[in-house]
Parts: C-alpha cells; sequence; structure tokens
C-alpha cells in the first residue's frame, strides 16, 4: 500500500469505524493531496451522519475509535465542540486515548490494514473492543478475518 492509502485505511476507521473497501480507497487516492482526502472523508462521514442528535454524534465517534460510548465527561466536553459547529477533534481525542482504548483502536487499524492488504472489502469493526481484540497472526483470507471480528 502507498503512503496514501494507509492514511485512507486510517481515517477512514476513524470517521466511519469500518475498514475502507479496495475501491473506495482508490476513489479517495485519486485526490493525491492529505489535507484533501481527509476534507473528503469528514465531508462523506459528516454526511452519512447527518441524520443523528448530538448525543448520538459524538458515542458514534468513541465506538468508531474505541468500540464504546463517550464517557459523561467525554460527551459534556464534546457536545459543546458539536453545538459550536465545529468537527469533533478526532486526532486529538485518538492522541489522549487511555492505554486500553488505544489498544481497542491500534486493533481496529491492524484489522484494516489487514483487510486492504488482502483486497479489501467494506468490513464493519464495530465488534472489536476492550474484550474482543482481533489476533491477526493467522490470517490469510478476508473470510479468516471476518470469522475472527465476528468471534
Amino acid at each position: 500500500m502507498t503512503k496514501n492509502e494507509k492514511y485512507i485505511v486510517d481515517m477512514y476507521v476513524r470517521y466511519f469505524g469500518r475498514a475502507a473497501d479496495a475501491a473506495t480507497i482508490a476513489d479517495y487516492a485519486a485526490d493525491k493531496k492529505t489535507s484533501v482526502i481527509l476534507k473528503n472523508i469528514i465531508a462523506d462521514a459528516d454526511a452519512e451522519k447527518a441524520e443523528l442528535s448530538k448525543t448520538e454524534f459524538v458515542n458514534n465517534a468513541f465506538q468508531n475509535l474505541f468500540g464504546r460510548n463517550a464517557t459523561t465527561k467525554e460527551m459534556n466536553k464534546y457536545s459543546k465542540v458539536v453545538d459550536a459547529g465545529k468537527d469533533l477533534p478526532i486526532n486529538s481525542i485518538v492522541k489522549s486515548a487511555a492505554k486500553t482504548d488505544k489498544a481497542v483502536y491500534d486493533n481496529k487499524i491492524a484489522v484494516a490494514n489487514k483487510n486492504a492488504e488482502l483486497g479489501g472489502a467494506e468490513l464493519d469493526l464495530s465488534k472489536i473492543s476492550k474484550g474482543n481484540l482481533v489476533d491477526l497472526k493467522t490470517v490469510t483470507t478476508l473470510a479468516d478475518l471476518q470469522t475472527k471480528i465476528d468471534a
């Protein structure tokens, strides 16, 4: 994978909570610049989530990243961001994640990268959580990957 394709895989997980298929990666990669890629991913994710309430929107971000809802403290903080009409600071949320949250996030990224290496199908990562991390050591096909996620 190219540097931009890896970036797309990472950002797609962050904003959509699922692994992108090969065609989606190729579509975003055509934009060439990472700043344009990110802008388009954010716009597409926001459009997909337009009907969510503020609480659902914030919880969706935390589910996508860490497989859990936002804590009360996080909800209070990030609801204000949404109320102000701003994008959630996803990169900051990831960087300040607790160790267990970071482990879930890292596992989702590893699964998404493995998915892309194997040819990439759109893959729901919502089952990956603190209690359900995916061991990729024995994964050799997309079917193996789906089986591990569903376990």
